[in-house]
Order: C-alpha cells, then structure tokens, then sequence
C-alpha cells in the first residue's frame, strides 16, 4: 500500500512561493539567476535571453488582426500574404489565450483556467507554451467532443510554468522574480488602481526575459463592443464588454508608468494597430514594423551553399568578374526636403522619408557590393579598396543618419 504523507500546505507554499505569493519583489544583480521558468515537478528551466535581441511580433485578441491576415503587403519588391509574412524567419511571433485559433505562433501565453482554450494549443509540440504553475494538474477541455479529457496541463508537450504576482509595481515589472498579470480587485496597485488583470502584462514582461527587445503589437484594439470583440469566434456579455474596456483603461495607466523603464532597458514596444485605443506606445505601420523586425536576417533565397567547404582550396583561384567602373566619391545623401520643426507631419512627409531612406539604404547595398566584386578581382589595388571602404563608411553614416529623420516624421522617435 501506498503512504501519502500529510501536506503541510505553509511548506509548500514557502517552497514554491519563496516570499508571500501574491506580492513580487526585485532579484538581485548577482551572476545566479532568480529561477523564473519551470518545468511540472518545480525544476527550473532558464531560457533567459534565448532570443537575445531579437524582434517579437505579439498576437493579441482584437478583431483587427483578423483583418490584417486577409490583406497582402509589399515586401522586397513584390506582394505577399500577411499570413505568409508572419511565417517569415527573422523574428518570434507569440499570441495570447486564443489568437492561435487564426495564426498558428511560435510561443504562447496564457493567465486564465485551461479548460478556457482550445485543445490544439495544448498538443502542439511546436508551440511553446508559458502557463501559471498552478495550472500545472488542471485538466485539458476538448473542444470538438465537448468533454474534458483525462489530460492534465503538465502531460502537454513544450509546456513551461511561471509564478504570478498580484501587485503592480511599474520599477521592478521588469526585474521581479515573478510575473505580474495586474491586482486584485479588492486592493489598490502602486498606481491607485484596483484589478485590471491582463495576460498581455505576462506577455510583454515574459519577451523581455526571453531576451526580445523590439515588441510589435497585432490586434491591440483595446476598444470593445458588440459589433468587436475578436478575431476568432467567442461572444462576451454586455458587462464582459464593460469589464474589458473598463481593464484596457487600467492598462493605460499601467503603460505610461511603465514607459520610463523600458526606455532605461533599451526595451521598445510598438503598435501596428494605427486606429487602436492604445496610444501610449508609437504606432508603426505593418509593413515598417516587418523591416524592422528583419533586419538582421540573411535572405535565405539569395544564400550561397557552394564553396563553403572548399574556401580555402578554392581562395587562390583567379575568379572571372565583371570590371569596376570608375570610383568616385559620390554625393549619397540628399538633404530631406521635410521641415523637421513642424509639430506635425503630414502622409506627404512620411512617403517623402520612407522613399529617400529606401534609396540611401539601396545606395549603401549597392556600394557593399561593388567592393566584395572588386577585391575578387587579380588585379585589385588596395588604394581603391580603401576607396570603397571610405565611401562605404560615408554612405552607412548618410542612412543612419536619415533613419532618424525618418523615424521622427513616423512618430518612432520624438521630434
């Protein structure tokens, strides 16, 4: 026969909870990491800084990004799908409760009870999920047979636990040991504010730990009606509606707050949703925000395999390119014709900025370009390398510095 000892539940609470569980505190600045993340038996399980600077589209519920998925945007010269432009390499794309239903993500975030979604999120070994650790034993709803299964939270594949607190305190969001999702509806926050739960506070603070530090918004609408609620099927009564708009109002507050130290982390957050009810963070457009969110990515289609082996057998080999043409120090930048001391700019301005940082960065790739074809060539003189070089140096300065004029007419920076 089995013996189950008796459980002293002021143990374990202390063991899973370290301080009272309901209140975050800061960690200290010592090498050992607080453990944030664990697996169903309490093991840590860091992934701290995995995607180490890299951009993270977040998924949310409002219907607007139902209406991005059904449009197309020009990407390197041609017209895509959105849906297909998500799928792109370069960045994470993570969604909260729900929103999987309409895109499939590659992380996946949730504060409320299990049986609230559907089943396929749960069984998807490619989805990472991050769930409270108290869901861990909860069982698993099917929503096609309408019954609850015999499948705990736990017994999913990629499934990853956290602690929640309950008490908003905007200095130490970032830095805490647990992860705030808002307030309790019977006590006031750091900021005056009672309740306000929201997974997207657990959201945003689990991309920062995981190391993301450009967040782009999709489907923050942050409005709510009977003719709006989501982009996937799920009705809310007419005092559900109050309660989320009366929530996206608290969350305002808790933003603006929040603003300064994501400025002081390098943590920036936009919103693509330009007609949102969130205007705390700049609003970028789609298209820009999936630039951004590129960057740093190689275009695969243009990567070469051959050779890679062989570089060092094949350096010396004379290797036929077409001539470069006269070297000239080339006047790249073009003064913007845009009066940066206006309060506000206009569509003209934007598409006027857009179209001369485009050029300069085109005129920057193109200069790259001419010197790895010219270094190849036998009979390369390094005067002219250097040339290039200098010119290249010039021509990165140019676009760097445009990209900040570029950013202030499109409200990315402030004037």
């Amino acid at each position: 026969m089995t013996i189950i000892p008796k459980l002293d539940l002021n143990d374990h609470s202390r063991l899973r909870h370290h301080r009272d569980r309901n209140i975050g505190f800061p960690t200290n600045q010592y090498i050992q990491p607080a453990p944030m993340l664990f697996n169903r038996d309490g093991l840590n399980m860091f992934m701290g800084d995995i995607y180490k600077g890299s951009s993270a589209f977040l998924i949310l519920g409002g219907p607007s990004f139902g209406e991005l998925l059904k449009e197309e945007t020009e990407f390197n010269g041609k017209f895509v799908s959105n849906r297909e432009l998500l799928n792109m390499p370069g960045f994470i794309t993570m969604a909260t409760n729900n929103a999987p239903r309409s895109f499939r993500t590659t992380l996946q975030c949730s504060v409320d009870d299990p049986q609230n979604f559907i089943k396929s999120i749960w069984f998807d070994p490619k989805m990472t999920k991050f769930v409270p650790f108290d869901h861990a034993e909860k069982h698993i709803f099917d929503n096609e047979k309408w019954e609850q299964t015999d499948t705990v939270v736990g017994e999913c594949p990629n499934v990853h636990f956290y602690r929640r607190n309950e008490h908003f305190q905007p200095d130490q969001f970032l830095t805490e040991g647990t992860f705030n999702w808002g307030e309790h509806s019977d006590a006031l926050d750091a900021l005056g504010n009672k309740g306000g739960r929201s997974v997207m506070l657990v959201a945003i603070k689990l991309l920062y730990y995981l190391g993301i530090r450009k967040v782009f918004l999709l489907g923050c609408d942050f409005k709510m009606d009977s003719g709006s609620k989501y982009h996937f099927e799920q009705s809310r009564s007419v005092g559900s509606q109050k309660g989320n708009n009366a929530t996206y109002e608290i969350l305002k507050t808790r933003f603006e707050s929040l603003l300064p130290f994501f400025e002081k982390a390098d943590f920036k957050v936009f919103n693509c949703n330009l007609n949102s009810g969130l205007k705390v963070f700049p609003m970028i457009p789609f298209d820009e925000a999936l630039k951004f969110a590129t960057s740093g990515m190689p275009i695969i289609e243009t990567e070469r395999t051959e050779g890679l082996y062989d570089r060092k057998a094949n350096q010396n080999k004379k290797v036929k390119v077409t001539p470069l043409g006269p070297i000239s120090d080339v006047k790249t930048f073009t003064q913007s014709v845009i009066d940066m001391n206006k309060k506000e700019f206009t569509e003209e301005d934007k598409i006027v900025s857009k179209k001369e940082l485009d050029r300069l960065r085109r005129v920057l790739d193109d200069m790259k370009h001419a010197k790895d074809t010219y270094k190849m060539m036998p009979d390369a003189k390094p005067e002219n390398v250097e040339q290039l070089e200098t010119a290249i140096i010039n021509a990165r300065k140019n676009f760097r510095d445009y990209e900040i004029v570029k950013n202030k007419v499109w409200g990315i920076l402030k004037p």
